[in-house]
C-alpha cells in the first residue's frame, strides 16, 4: 500500500502581491475604447474583491500543483491520475478518483471529472482525472485567460470563473483528447466562518444522485458526517433557496 504523504505550502499576502500585483492591476484597470473593463466581468454581480479572491485561488491552485510536481520529480514518481480537491468544504459523499459517474471505473484513464452542481454554466470547484488533463486546469489559467480576452464573444464576462472554465479551460483539456464527465455522485458543502455550511450547494444549478432537497434530510446527513448537532439558518429571507447550517 502506498505511503500517505502530506505536504503544505504557505505564503503571506506580501508574497502573493509581489508575484501577482502587476496582473491584478491589469485585470482591474485595462479598458477598451468605450471605457469598459476588458478583463473584469462587469456584467456580473462581482465587486473588486471578488476578482482579487479568484486570483488568490488561481495562485494557490497553481502553487499546490507545483508542490506535487516537485515531489514527483524528487522521488521519480510517474503520476497518471490526480485530483484537485478543496480543503474548505465538508464532503458528504466519498470520492474515488478512479471512478466516473455512477461508480464506473475509468479503465482507460480518458475522463476528467467535475461535479454536477454549481453549473454556472459548469462547476469550477474541483476536478480529478488524467494527470495531463488536471495540469491544464491547475497550471494554465493565467496563460489561457489572455487567449479568452482576444475572442469577440462573452463581452463583459471575460474573467467570470465558470464562464472562463466553460469556454476556454475545459475545451483546452478536451483538445488533448480527454473527455468530460459530470459525476452526479459527488456532493460537498462549502464551509464558512462561525461554523457555518452552505447547505444548498449541491442543489444550486444542478443535482446530486440520491440527495433529496429537503431541509430535514440535509441536516441529518450533515450531522451524521460531522458528528455534531446542526441548526438551520436562512441568511436572506427573500431567497430561501440559499440555506445554511450552523454546526
Amino acid at each position: 500500500k502506498p505511503k500517505l504523504t502530506l505536504l503544505f505550502t504557505n505564503e503571506t499576502s506580501d508574497d502573493f502581491f509581489e508575484k501577482r500585483s502587476s496582473k491584478l492591476h491589469r485585470y482591474h484597470t485595462t479598458l477598451d475604447r468605450k471605457g469598459h473593463q476588458v478583463y473584469f466581468p462587469w456584467r456580473s454581480n462581482w465587486v473588486n474583491t471578488s476578482l482579487d479572491n479568484m486570483i488568490r485561488q488561481w495562485h494557490s491552485i497553481e502553487g499546490v500543483f507545483g508542490l506535487m510536481k516537485n515531489y514527483q520529480k524528487l522521488h521519480d514518481i510517474d503520476y497518471t491520475r490526480v485530483g484537485m480537491l478543496r480543503n474548505d468544504v465538508v464532503y458528504l459523499t466519498p470520492i474515488d478518483i478512479m471512478r466516473i459517474d455512477n461508480g464506473t471505473l475509468d479503465t482507460d484513464n480518458e475522463y476528467f471529472v467535475i461535479p454536477n452542481f454549481a453549473k454556472y454554466p459548469v462547476s469550477d470547484r474541483m476536478i480529478y482525472g488524467p494527470y495531463e488533463a488536471v495540469k491544464v486546469w491547475a497550471k494554465q489559467r493565467f496563460k489561457l485567460v489572455e487567449q479568452r480576452i482576444k475572442t469577440n464573444h462573452d463581452f463583459g464576462w471575460k474573467m467570470h470563473s465558470e464562464r472562463f472554465m466553460n469556454s476556454t479551460i475545459l475545451p483546452a483539456i478536451q483538445a488533448l483528447g480527454f473527455k468530460k464527465n459530470l459525476n452526479r455522485d459527488i456532493c460537498f458543502f462549502r464551509a464558512r466562518t462561525r461554523e457555518m455550511l452552505m447547505a444548498s450547494d449541491c442543489f444550486m444549478a444542478g443535482s446530486v444522485r440520491g440527495f433529496v432537497k429537503n431541509v430535514t434530510n440535509i441536516r441529518k446527513v450533515v450531522e451524521d458526517t460531522v458528528d455534531r448537532n446542526c441548526s438551520d439558518v436562512i441568511i436572506d429571507e427573500k431567497d430561501t433557496n440559499i440555506h445554511f447550517l450552523y454546526c
